[in-house]
Order: structure tokens, then C-alpha cells, then sequence
């Protein structure tokens, strides 16, 4: 996958791994990472490592109001 949407989905798999490593590793040393805080990290590292792509995330006020 040469293109930038192809790149784009290296990288959301490499992120899912290490995030499911550390979500299973993280409780062996009293480590817990939220759900916000795993996704806020996540949409931050892809945004730096294409800067092509714009992300937004939602703050809790937000996440919360009914659709």
C-alpha cells in the first residue's frame, strides 16, 4: 500500500497493537488507561505522522449530549 490512505491504515494498525499490548500489559503494573485518553492518543499520533490528515476530538460535554 503506496498511497496515503494505505500508509494511514499501517498506521491505525500498528496503534491498535500497541494499544491492545498496553491495555493487557498496563494492569500487571497498576496501569490503567481510559478509554478518552487511549483514543485522544491515538488520533494525536496520526495527525503528527501525516500531516495531511485533520482530526477532531470531542470533548466530554460533547460525548455526552444525545445525538
Amino acid at each position: 500500500m503506496g498511497s496515503k490512505i494505505g500508509q494511514l491504515v499501517v498506521q491505525m494498525d500498528s496503534l491498535a497493537d500497541e494499544t491492545w499490548r498496553k491495555v493487557a500489559y498496563g494492569p500487571r503494573r497498576n496501569v490503567r488507561f481510559r478509554e478518552d485518553a487511549i483514543t485522544g492518543h491515538n488520533l494525536f499520533e496520526l495527525e503528527q505522522r501525516h500531516e495531511w490528515l485533520q482530526v477532531w476530538a470531542y470533548t466530554a460535554k460533547e460525548r455526552r449530549r444525545p445525538a
